[in-house]
């Protein structure tokens, strides 16, 4: 007689029959018509495509002007995906029967809303998206909000008045509770001096019991206990508004153990009372900590950027992305290098302090000027800018697009500052008065030298070009061999300066390359020994010459440190043996030329 298997025997049998029939189902769906997949794919398609039309649930990290906060979503089509049940009578019983579908209520349909509410969400909380921008929108908000406020999970309002119009005191707020509300979202227009806002969202706030995400662009009261769940808090509004207080802002922060995501914008910060600002200081002070922080996102004057890092701590594994709009007050303090000081000593106090090296692998610093602001809003100035990410591990963009990697593209940078450090029109005893003394600012208070990709670009133009006159020994100097780059991405300006140290010095010609390096010096150390990538983003033509760079390419190639790919613009050169893209071709193994 056979004796039964073992169960554990059956179990993996059970098992392996199982993924064998997933991964059939998961290639019959890949061959089959999107009209023939299964239901509950095309269900999570529906909802798919209802979220990139509508947003999604909690967005944080959109683009932000510091004086004019822009609504993130399109509000004027927010039903457009009912057009998805009208394909076919399949879809449309496909549709009927996903619940979820019918909770996005938006009272721009209001032909759809009733049935919404009653039928198709069958119970389910509700998400409420709109626009509030007539009378005939207050008044049918306003009676939506009254009835419908307990069952609401979501509420994302858009009121061009303000907020007494549509939560009535007396009609929503008094008599209604809202258990189930867990996202928050309100922009509206308050009156300078006018606290009634404020007091209705203490109100509704003090009547919720699961909310985590909240962005408003009006004032906070700091101190109202129901912000201690937080998860998720966007603040922002314009000068037109006084800022909070120091003590109100840091002594709420304390309180919110929970909070992951902050992003504040314009005068949501706080103002630095005493003035001129000092240098950060080593000495300890009763700093509120964020334990559970994932990313920190400031945007405003530079000056209250670094005010508000000097008086926060948060985990060493939190992004950091800091914006100024602005220029500096004062031209003669170092923000920049001030900020990336505590930059440095809110990730690195001690815990690599016995390690060599820099736990940073890859990095992107660019300059360039733009016209931003003036600290008092008035006018405009032309001013220099520094944008700086920095990368904890080697940053994965996942798209094959993003120029082989370019850490430009990638989004998971754990530094991300876009700065002003000073203007065009500011006198020479500016403490940062040229892009070199700031750029060795930062790489000595972040030593990098062990990156593994870097990008480094200089706007090609005469006003910040001519900052960048060094001799060619100071990118050693900063930077220092990086023995362990394999990825460089670069523009013609610092291609210039980086070439005669990227190659062997003894196999250049004299004349090959214009001669920076000043006499009493001894020939560098090669820069960038195991360099496999080289991408240049313009014509390398518009600096120096084709002779230069071939030169420079040549004696890598001899020296046994051949570039693997070369990444150029096209070449609008004739084909033939002695063409520009032929001589290129013979000293890297791979040369990709990209369209123009």
């Amino acid at each position: 007689m056979e004796m039964p298997l073992p169960l554990s025997v059956l179990d993996a049998d059970i098992e392996s029959y199982r993924e064998y029939t997933r991964i059939l189902c998961t290639y019959r769906n890949t061959l089959a018509p999107i009209s023939k997949l299964p239901t509950e794919v095309m269900g999570y398609i529906f909802l798919l495509y209802q979220r990139g039309i509508q947003g999604p649930d909690v967005d944080l990290y959109e683009a932000t002007s510091t004086d004019h906060p822009k609504r993130p979503r399109d509000y004027g089509m927010p039903l457009e995906w009912i057009k998805l049940g009208h394909v076919s009578y399949h879809w449309r019983a496909m549709a009927l029967s996903l619940t979820p579908l019918w909770t996005h209520i938006s009272l721009k349909n209001l032909q759809w809303v009733d049935e919404m509410i009653s039928t198709r969400s069958r119970g389910c909380d509700l998400v409420f998206r709109d626009a509030v921008d007539s009378y005939e929108d207050i008044e049918s908000s306003s009676t939506f909000l009254a009835h419908c406020l307990p069952r609401l999970r979501e509420i994302d309002l858009a009121v061009f008045h303000t907020l007494r119009y549509v939560f009535h005191p007396e009609t929503v707020l008094d008599a209604t509770a809202a258990p189930h509300l867990s996202c928050l979202r309100l922009a509206c227009t308050p009156a300078p001096n006018d606290a009634t806002d404020h007091d209705i969202l203490a109100k509704l706030l003090s009547r919720t019991a699961v909310l985590r995400v909240l962005e408003i662009d009006f004032p906070l009261k700091w101190h109202s206990p129901s912000l201690s769940d937080i998860t998720h808090l966007k603040v922002s509004h314009g000068s037109h508004i006084k800022a909070p207080s120091p003590s109100e802002l840091f002594d709420a922060l304390s309180c919110m153990e929970h909070l992951q995501v902050l992003h504040l914008v314009g005068d949501a910060l706080p103002v630095r009372p005493d003035e001129p600002p000092k240098v950060f200081s080593n000495l300890e002070r009763q700093r509120p900590y964020l334990p559970a922080m994932l990313t920190l996102i400031l945007n405003g004057s530079i000056d209250s950027l670094y005010f508000f890092l000097e008086n926060v701590d948060i985990p060493q594994t939190a992004q950091i992305r800091l914006k100024s709009s602005r220029c500096p007050e004062r031209a003669d303090v170092p923000y920049v290098s001030m900020i990336v000081s505590r930059i440095k000593q809110m990730y690195w106090p001690s815990r690599y302090a016995s390690q060599p090296g820099f736990p940073i692998h890859s990095l992107d610093i660019s300059f360039s000027n733009e016209d931003l602001l003036s600290h008092d809003a008035l006018r405009r100035l032309r001013a220099h800018i520094l944008r700086l990410k920095a990368w904890d591990a080697a940053p994965s963009t996942g798209v094959q697009a993003s120029l082989m990697n370019d850490p430009t593209y990638a989004v998971d940078n754990l530094i991300d500052l876009e700065l002003p450090w000073w203007p065009h029109n500011t006198p020479a005893r500016s403490i940062c008065q040229d892009a070199p003394s700031l750029l060795s600012d930062i790489c000595y208070t972040l030593p990098c030298k062990s990156l593994t990709a870097l990008s480094f670009r200089v706007r090609d133009d005469t006003n910040i070009t001519n900052l960048f006159t060094v001799s060619d020994t100071f990118f050693l100097d900063v930077f220092g061999p990086q023995t362990e780059l394999r990825s460089f991405y670069t523009n013609p300006p610092v291609l210039q300066s980086l070439l005669l140290n990227m190659s062997p010095p003894t196999t250049i010609a004299a004349n090959a390359i214009p001669q920076r390096r000043m006499t009493a010096e001894s020939p560098p150390t090669i820069l960038f020994p195991h360099l496999r990538l080289l991408h240049v983003t313009n014509n390398f033509r518009s600096c120096l010459s084709e002779q230069a760079f071939c030169t420079g390419l040549y004696a890598r190639a001899r020296s046994h440190m051949r570039l693997d790919t070369l990444s150029i613009p096209r070449l609008l050169d004739p084909d033939g043996p002695y063409s520009s893209v032929a001589v290129l071709s013979q000293q890297v193994t791979n040369l990709v030329q990209r369209a123009r």
